[in-house]
């Protein structure tokens, strides 16, 4: 069963015209151990646990369900082994009863160990009771600006309403990508560095990249700067902009 599925990924990867190299640089998975996965004998150099992570994070990459390929190739989440009282360790010796002071430190400790908690619990909520927020906008460094997702409907059009929209990519560096047009793929292959690719579509483009840095995006002539760093998912231009998942 994992040799099959390794042949399919290695087929996904070969029909879209990316090397093993190149797939490599991308996942930052050394090319000795996508070979072992394409061969199905990851299992057999990995514990199941790391191995289930490359297949996953390899098959996302070539624009697979990771998790059900890892799955098809008989990795699943393994439990933490429990540990029992009877296999537990037990210390040869048994420490002397501590006297005067030294019967206080593991209640300092603990006492200690709660108001950290606390502390940490307190953030936790903060930062979850925050907005959420999404990005409108692209900064010079090329990373994504932000801004709470209740305003992303509310950007400024840069392209106005009944105007055809019209995308540019210009390859920073190698980079792979997929490019769907109102619905339809137009490009799915590695734009080699240099290279530039445009299209057209009515409504919106949605892209899927496997390097975000390696690219910049211009939209009816305005320069939009690279959308983000590494592999983005469902990454949309419309008419007001870049509009990251």
């Amino acid at each position: 069963m994992s040799s099959a599925v390794g042949q399919r990924l290695r087929g996904s990867r070969e029909k879209k015209g990316i090397s093993i190299e190149e797939a490599a640089a991308f996942t930052k998975i050394q090319h000795t151990t996508l070979e072992a996965i394409e061969a199905g004998r990851i299992g057999q150099t990995l514990a199941p646990t790391y191995a289930r992570i490359f297949v996953k994070k390899y098959a996302d990459y070539l624009g697979l369900d990771g998790d059900a390929i890892a799955k098809e190739y008989g990795l699943t989440p393994e439990a933490a082994p429990a540990v029992s009282v009877e296999t537990a360790p037990v210390p040869e010796k048994v420490p002397a009863a501590v006297t005067g002071w030294q019967w206080l430190l593991p209640g300092v400790i603990a006492l200690i160990g709660l108001i950290a908690m606390g502390t940490i619990g307190r953030a936790v909520l903060g930062r979850m009771s925050r907005p959420v927020t999404a990005p409108v906008g692209i900064q010079r460094d090329g990373a994504p600006a932000s801004a709470p997702a209740a305003n992303a409907s509310n950007k400024p059009l840069l392209v106005k309403p009944g105007r055809e929209l019209q995308l540019t990519i210009t390859a920073v560096s190698d980079v792979w990508m997929r490019v769907k047009s109102d619905g339809r793929v137009l490009f799915q292959n590695v734009l080699k560095k240099g290279a530039k690719e445009s299209w057209t579509a009515r409504d919106e483009f949605e892209i899927w990249t496997g390097n975000a840095s390696g690219m910049r995006v211009t939209l009816n002539g305005r320069d939009l700067g690279a959308p983000g760093r590494g592999v983005i998912k469902n990454l949309k231009v419309t008419r007001r902009g870049v509009e990251l998942p």
